[in-house]
């Protein structure tokens, strides 16, 4: 049922008046999220490193982010060069680059200029980012490794999850009103 749900869910969405229509949001959120997760491994590959997902930190502030599946190479680039910024520091420099990374992330990207208001909207993040790995984990697509910290595909529904990537459903349907969409995936 969840599975199902995640890839019919979509933004925008006729059925819902949350998200105007407007191009700012224009994603398949789970199998967009899946995209992501296989591109950032992809590229750890080609850097010669072991394939390891996205840590929970990684997820929460770039998954719940990603409203366009146009921007999904984008946000894989974005979490490499994340790490690169991490690697080979102390616990306590990593905290501090980490720090002004997602501040400058904030500002730049999600276009959050005050503190109160980037404070606000990284603690959703990472409440929402911990709320979509509990339910994605119910699809049986992705798990958890590294001593629980890090979000991964799951290796035995490859081929159902390289059927979601060759058929694009990351990006999102278009319908001309609410009842195309209701006999599409209601009454279905």
């Amino acid at each position: 049922m969840f599975l199902k749900s995640f890839i019919k869910w979509q933004i925008p969405n006729p059925a819902n008046d949350d998200f105007s229509n407007d191009g700012k949001y224009e994603i398949v959120p789970f199998v967009a999220t899946l995209k992501l997760i296989d591109e950032v491994n992809n590229l750890e590959i080609a850097r010669g490193n072991n394939p390891v997902g996205l840590s929970k930190r990684e997820f929460a502030l770039f998954a719940p982010s990603l409203v366009r599946y146009s921007d999904i190479a984008k946000y894989a680039n974005a979490v490499i060069d994340f790490r690169a910024i991490q690697k080979g520091k102390t616990d306590t420099e990593r905290k501090r680059v980490r720090d002004k990374y997602r501040q400058k992330f904030m500002r730049e990207v999600l276009e959050v200029e005050k503190q109160i208001d980037i404070a606000r909207l990284l603690d959703n993040l990472r409440d929402y980012g911990d709320n979509s790995i509990r339910y994605f984990r119910l699809t049986k697509f992705i798990r958890i490794r590294g001593n629980g910290f890090y979000v991964d595909l799951e290796p035995n529904r490859r081929t159902e999850i390289e059927a979601l990537f060759e058929k694009e459903f990351y990006k999102p349907k278009s319908f001309r009103d609410k009842e195309i969409l209701f006999e599409l995936y209601v009454r279905r």
